[in-house]
């Protein structure tokens, strides 16, 4: 069964949860596959983040990934 994003979009309660969903669910996929795209495409439309913040989210993840001891 499909993860339903409006459904789980009106679970967050302010701009805080927004961003702490959107962020884990960059940390917790491959943001390079294209289901895991659209996901977050569709994600952060209902979460209503701005594109310039996803993308600042997502570039601190990739420092953050490329950081680790491999």
């Amino acid at each position: 069964m499909p993860l339903d994003l409006k459904r789980l979009a009106l679970d967050v309660k302010n701009e805080e949860e927004a961003l702490e969903l959107y962020f884990l669910s960059c940390a917790a996929i491959d943001v390079d596959h294209f289901m895991e795209r659209s996901y977050l495409n569709a994600l952060g439309d209902e979460l209503k983040i701005p594109q310039d913040v996803r993308e600042g989210i997502e570039q601190d993840i990739q420092k953050q990934k490329l950081s680790l001891p491999g």
